[in-house]
């Protein structure tokens, strides 16, 4: 299973190294993030701007897009027994998101914490998702589920920059993995206990086992997680 799963992450890794990635032009806490694509271009997204702490449906996720455009949401069954893309198309004519086999798909709802890969439909395009900050009385913190012994992609749930310091959980192993995508490679951090370390605190580590420090997740973006048991993960709250 990890293998299928780590083939389409090649699959995207080799294929949005091959157009110009834009970071987001512009966001802020107001509940805005634009995203430039190029021409076909890919870019990874976190929708968090939805008003409510579930979720926001497809139909209001973005403005801006291409005719053709298409978002590509992670499951962890797609009928066949193993993990891959939903894909979702969006046609501007009836400006509406419909299925491969072209049902409806406006109501399919993006969970809080979800983050999929969005494609330009092929003239380029500056793609905004935009609504109301989540209101969510004393929340502290937002938790995002897991699956153990496959590939999940985990969004950003907050409107800001949340610290690596800022990502727990009390399901992490040794030796788990994140995979952030930097604009030409995804870039590995792997989870080490104190007790495996011999000091300190359980925390994150770069490839060279060297500290995270600054590292953070930018809004309207997300990362690759792979664990050893399943469980969630918690963002906390810095604002």
């Amino acid at each position: 299973m990890k293998k299928k799963a780590l083939t389409f992450i090649t699959f995207f890794g080799l294929l949005t190294s091959s157009v110009v990635h834009a970071q987001p032009a512009y966001s802020n806490i107001v509940g805005m993030v634009k995203t430039a694509l190029p021409s076909s271009g890919f870019r990874m997204v976190s929708l968090q701007f939805s008003g409510t702490k579930a979720g926001v449906t497809l139909g209001d996720a973005f403005t801006g897009l291409s005719d053709n455009s298409k978002l590509y949401l992670w499951s962890q069954d797609t009928g066949s027994g193993f993990p891959g893309y939903v894909v979702y198309r969006y046609l501007v004519g009836p400006a509406a998101w419909f299925t491969q086999s072209f049902g409806p798909a406006d109501d399919v709802i993006i969970p809080r914490g979800t983050v999929a890969f969005i494609q330009d439909g092929g003239t380029g395009s500056d793609v905004v998702h935009s609504g109301s900050v989540p209101s969510v009385p004393n929340e502290n913190f937002y938790d995002v589920s897991f699956v153990g012994g496959s590939f999940n992609m985990v969004g950003n749930p907050y409107p800001v920059e949340t610290p690596f310091s800022a990502i727990t959980s009390a399901n992490f192993s040794d030796f788990d993995t994140i995979y952030i995508f930097d604009g030409s490679d995804y870039i590995l951090y792997r989870f080490i206990t104190a007790a495996t370390a011999g000091a300190g605190e359980d925390a994150w580590y770069t490839s060279s086992f060297g500290p995270t420090t600054g590292l953070t997740i930018a809004p309207g973006t997300g990362f690759w997680l792979s664990t050893a048991q399943s469980g969630s993960i918690r963002f906390n709250k810095t604002y």
